[in-house]
């Protein structure tokens, strides 16, 4: 988890340390549902909610991975690692 220190009186951080913009910013805009998730290797995952978008992108926002569910809108999106119990489970890790 992130630790968000309170800052005066409001929650830190003060500034957005990354963040990321759509070549048509519209393109990530959704009225609810939504998120994203850091990667361990510095990349962000995000959901875009109500059309079943997921993108992963670098830092340097160059995208990587694209998907669209097939049922339209999505709740969200996590990415498990291959050595996560129920993925090795399934037989389908490493």
């Amino acid at each position: 988890g992130y630790l968000y220190p309170m800052t005066g009186s409001s929650w830190g951080p003060e500034e957005a340390m990354w963040t990321y913009t759509a070549p048509d910013p519209t393109d990530l805009y959704s009225a609810a549902i939504s998120g994203a998730q850091r990667q361990p290797n510095g990349n962000t995952l995000i959901c875009n909610g109500q059309s079943g978008e997921f993108i992963e992108v670098t830092d340097a926002g160059e995208v990587v991975w694209l998907y669209f569910a097939d049922r339209g809108a999505s709740f969200r999106a996590e990415r498990y690692a291959l050595d996560h119990p129920g993925i090795v489970a399934l037989g389908l890790g490493e």
